[in-house]
């Protein structure tokens, strides 16, 4: 069963036992987000 973590503002961490996956979404409009949403 996965397992949801939240990491603090609008960021979670879901953990499953073959995936790690972060989710933030507030990349749209951000200046300081390292990635673009795609």
């Amino acid at each position: 069963m996965p397992k949801l973590t939240f990491l603090g503002h609008s960021a979670f961490l879901i953990e499953s036992s073959k995936a790690r996956l972060i989710v933030d979404p507030f990349l749209s409009g951000n200046p300081l987000a390292r990635m673009k949403p795609s």
